[in-house]
């Protein structure tokens, strides 16, 4: 049991939430008063043996297994549910024994100094205050009266308002100090229910902002009879800058995108969303995909008012002809690997969208065969870092893409995975700080 930090409390009705940091505060005071009782009653035993005090060693071996039995309880379910409880089941016990096994004038000590203190540092319910005070105040009343021997009517009823007048400005107190601190703390419980619920409602919002990035990410691969497609997107946050997406054209031909929105969050899926709808609307004016990326250049600057920048790959597959056409807009360049060759890249130069720069979108035109394997990726995959800080870079992804190609039988999708296998042995347990986007075609029977 600990005193519970105020995020714990935060979203708990006012007065569980007291409660709960009221019982953390009075365990505190509760273990160190134990570890006293704890070390009085072994000096009470150890001297009562010495002594040979038969009685009061076995009354003092009692009280210390009763107070180690109860500070092995401290660590069950049942302790922390019944707290309070115990507190003042304690109080009462402790109080009761000291009244009984101590002198007159100790007890009185004990109920006008020590013990008042020690109640005025716990924090209580005003009736709880109430009971132990009064209580107090007879036990250590009872014990004055005692040590005074005979006395007239109206001295004694004097003396009993005299003695009543201590536990009852401890009283006051003890409930002044209670308020104050009840005061401030639901002040600052307050202020953490509102940080707390409203950290609830981001992490609900950005759940469902990932939920609509997801959504836009293709669910299959097109199944095509010359063309074999794997794709995937791991976002580094909630929501990512990373999407990719295929786009079937006429005449059999197939258009990849992979697009990357600088930064994460919200604003880059919005972003996103843009440039989704604005391909599709923009689909069927593929056979330039050149073209395409300047409109899509001129959308994201007169639709998007704060500064953004957006890298973008459009591969257009076409079968007929036999031909890759790659355009880049401030995208790492694709990959094409042809049986038994080494990787090149496909798609240089232009600089990203929405930079207001001369665009001079190129298209890169390469032949494809069947076996080919084009691999489109994000520049999380070679920006990927390890525990050391270093890079994984484009040499080893060409080795890596390499590597999965030459294994025998080697699909889209066997492909795919063994990259991200390769990228997960070189990062370890360093933290993945951007979007990694890889989508995998691998060329059949082109014509088929």
């Amino acid at each position: 049991m600990k005193l519970p930090r105020l995020e714990e409390l935060a979203l708990l009705p006012e007065e569980a939430a007291v409660q709960r940091h009221f019982d953390g505060r009075n365990y505190r005071i509760w273990r160190i008063l134990m570890l006293v009782l704890l070390s009085i009653n072994l000096v009470l035993l150890g001297t009562y043996l010495e002594q040979g005090m038969t009685v009061k060693a076995s009354l003092a071996g009692a009280h210390l297994l009763f107070l180690a039995a109860l500070w092995l309880l401290r660590g069950s379910a049942f302790f922390a549910r019944s707290f309070r409880d115990l507190l003042l089941a304690f109080l009462v016990v402790e109080m009761a024994l000291a009244t009984m096994a101590a002198e007159p004038e100790l007890v009185i000590g004990l109920c006008y100094g020590i013990v008042p203190a020690l109640l005025l540092a716990l924090r209580l319910r005003p009736v709880e205050h109430a009971v132990l005070f009064s209580g107090l105040g007879l036990v250590g009343g009872f014990s004055v009266l005692q040590t005074g021997g005979e006395r007239p009517a109206s001295v004694l009823v004097g003396q009993v308002f005299a003695l009543a007048l201590p536990p009852a400005a401890y009283l006051v107190a003890a409930l002044l100090l209670t308020r104050r601190t009840r005061r401030e703390f639901v002040g600052r419980w307050r202020e953490a229910g509102t940080r707390e619920r409203d950290r609830l409602r981001m992490r609900d919002e950005l759940a469902d902002a990932r939920k609509i990035q997801l959504s836009m990410l293709p669910e299959t691969a097109p199944s095509l009879p010359w063309l074999e497609l794997s794709g995937s997107s791991l976002p580094a946050t909630e929501v990512g800058g990373d999407f990719y997406d295929y786009l079937e054209l006429p005449g059999g031909r197939l258009a990849v995108v992979v697009g990357d929105v600088a930064g994460h969050g919200v604003s880059s899926g919005l972003v996103l969303a843009i440039l989704k709808g604005g391909l599709h609307l923009l689909r069927d004016e593929l056979d330039s995909p050149a073209a395409v990326c300047r409109r899509l250049d001129r959308m994201i600057l007169e639709t998007v008012r704060w500064r953004v920048i957006v890298t973008l790959l459009v591969a257009v597959f076409d079968p007929v002809r036999r031909r890759l056409t790659v355009v880049s807009a401030g995208h790492p360049p694709a990959l094409y690997l042809s049986a038994g060759g080494v990787p090149r890249s496909v798609g240089h130069g232009a600089p990203p969208l929405g930079t207001r720069l001369p665009n001079g979108f190129s298209e890169d035109v390469v032949e494809i065969g069947e076996g080919d394997v084009v691999l489109l990726y994000s520049d999380g995959a070679t920006e990927l870092g390890d525990l050391a800080g270093n890079l994984y870079g484009s040499e080893r992804l060409h080795r890596a893409l390499r590597r999965a190609h030459a294994s025998h039988g080697a699909s889209a999708r066997t492909v795919r995975e063994a990259l991200l296998d390769d990228f997960s042995r070189f990062k370890t347990d360093a933290p993945q700080r951007d979007d990694i986007t890889l989508v995998v075609a691998r060329v059949g029977a082109v014509g088929g």
